[in-house]
């Protein structure tokens, strides 16, 4: 989250970083972890996962091929079923490999609705399903093809270079095609298509011309571990995936992470779980995609409770990122601007550094998954610490001047006030949403990072190299609990004397983001905006602290 944020106004004219760690005191996390990340299904056990490159098997005969196709009606008009004619049948499809050159076409092709991009083939037998893949004849650090079927009309950015891999009549799409007596010849259509091209895994064992296969809806429930609340809960929000061959069915989860598609298959299709929203991606590396898990091929429901590792920690930055993007924030406005791009979290898959880093005027945030002693953050900080971060671009964003106007709010007006949201929603999530009473009090003592251990209630400007930063000033703006000489155990005592209570973070936001540069710009606005029973003297001896 927090520390060393660098900034100079050269830099804010072009790009530059702002970097945020905590250095306040670390124990080792106790806490007990489940050590397997777990699938149900009713059927047989599908491949193996594992966290690493997914292994592709071998490469299968593509059934949809428009020459398949036409050889495959061929053989049905020989049969006395001629709904459709070899000879009319023209491409619906184009199985397409995209060859973006840099960050900017990859996030492209990831955003064009039109089509549902994929970083490995999709005509390959899946042998160990994983979270990641990259191809063996590109070297490591570059952007790896992406595979897509698009519609025939499908109009391609000549920017982008790609390459079109074969035609394809994809039957279960065509439109002409989806009435009652219709969909057992297409029952038919594909029963032949994939004999003919050795699928023998995904024909139909008993079908009839005049009866058709009956059909499913892909669903199941996410889950991922807490280590605060130490049990399961639903992850809200992924993208989830269900595809047979070309054609891919999405649906969102839940608050409880129950999802099932609208659209439905007949045969087993391939789960994925995909960390992607349209504000917004989660991401392994700036030239990724997007983060992602595969899934089995089954007909059954896919239930998968993530229980740890890389999965569990950029489950969590999604989590906060979902809540400060889509979720309940008591009025603070969503970190949008007027056709600004969405926001890249890069989960960082070690502790070098600190724990979070907003490279501000391009919209890019990294987490890391450890602190020091490789020991890992626990969900809630991950939680807060997405938070943080996205305030800092939030507050931009609503500057009238953006980048040009950030780089003249202090340090310390930019840390607090990130401080002050970080803590308020993150209490949100864990007291109000979760149910953890004291979560962000002051008397919660439970060992977590600040700004949540005592609600940040024992600052003092010497506790840290970059305490006079990173204060408790918005936390004291808005609680009601005066932390003078008050004691915290294994902290410093409170020093602050904090007559204030009753700031909205909603209200202050407002002035936060037209004119407030520093101490002086706050405390004017903050005399012009009283809660009832605040005075202008108690405001000026907050203040004084800092």
């Amino acid at each position: 989250m927090k520390n060393n944020y660098t900034l100079g106004l050269v830099l804010a004219c072009c790009m530059f970083l702002s970097a945020c760690s905590k250095n306040g005191p670390q124990v080792p996390n106790t806490e007990l972890t489940p050590n397997s990340l777990r699938t149900s299904s009713t059927e047989p056990a599908p491949t193996p996962y594992r966290e690493g490159d997914l292994i592709l098997g071998k490469k299968l005969n593509n059934p949809y091929t428009l020459a398949n196709m036409k050889s495959a009606i061929s053989r049905l008009q020989g049969q006395g079923l001629s709904q459709l004619k070899a000879v009319d049948l023209r491409a619906s499809h184009f199985y397409v490999k995209f060859k973006p050159a840099d960050s900017a076409q990859c996030e492209q092709i990831g955003r064009d609705k039109r089509m549902t991009v994929y970083p490995y083939p999709l005509d390959y037998e899946i042998a160990v399903r994983g979270n990641r893949y990259h191809d063996t004849s590109l070297p490591k650090g570059t952007i790896t093809y992406h595979y897509a079927a698009v519609k025939s009309d499908y109009v391609f950015d000549p920017k982008i270079p790609y390459e079109v891999i074969s035609a394809l009549y994809i039957p279960e799409e065509d439109a002409s095609l989806k009435s009652k007596t219709s969909e057992a010849y297409v029952d038919q259509l594909l029963n032949q298509a994939y004999k003919q091209t050795g699928n023998f895994q995904d024909t139909i064992v008993a079908i009839k011309a005049s009866s058709p296969q009956a059909s499913y809806h892909p669903g199941g429930k996410i889950q991922v571990w807490d280590t605060r609340l130490q049990q399961y809960i639903g992850l809200e929000g992924v993208d989830m995936r269900a595809r047979r061959w070309f054609t891919t069915h999405h649906a969102r989860t839940d608050f409880w992470g129950n999802y099932q598609m609208e659209n439905t298959f007949k045969n087993p299709c391939n789960y994925s779980l995909w960390f992607t929203q349209d504000d917004f991606t989660v991401k392994p590396h700036l030239v990724d995609l997007t983060a992602w898990i595969d899934g089995p091929k089954q007909k059954a429901n896919w239930n998968l409770d993530i229980a740890n590792g890389y999965d569990r920690f950029v489950s969590h930055i999604f989590r906060g990122a979902y809540r400060y993007h889509y979720g309940f924030i008591d009025g603070l406005k969503r970190p949008y601007g007027f056709a600004t791009p969405r926001i890249w979290y890069i989960g960082v898959d070690d502790g070098s550094g600190a724990s979070g880093n907003n490279y501000a005027i391009v919209p890019v945030i990294r987490i890391r998954r450890y602190k020091d002693l490789n020991i890992e953050y626990g969900s809630d900080e991950i939680f807060s610490t997405t938070c943080h971060e996205t305030t800092h671009t939030s507050h931009l964003r609503q500057l009238f001047g953006g980048a040009l106007d950030f780089a003249f709010v202090s340090g310390k007006i930019r840390e607090s006030w990130a401080i002050g949201v970080e803590w308020w929603l993150t209490k949100l999530e864990y007291k109000n949403t979760r149910g953890v009473p004291n979560y962000g009090d002051w008397n919660y003592s439970t060992f977590v990072q600040y700004p949540n251990l005592y609600a940040y209630q024992f600052w003092n400007k010497n506790i840290s190299p970059d305490a006079d930063k990173y204060t408790n000033l918005f936390i004291d703006l808005v609680d009601d609990y005066n932390e003078f000489n008050q004691n915290f155990i294994s902290q410093p005592n409170g020093t602050v004397d904090d007559e204030v209570k009753g700031y909205k973070m909603s209200v202050m936001e407002e002035f936060m983001t037209i004119d407030v540069n520093n101490l002086d710009d706050l405390k004017s606005w903050l005399k012009l905006s009283k809660p009832n029973g605040v005075t202008d003297q108690q405001i000026d001896l907050l203040l004084s602290h800092y």
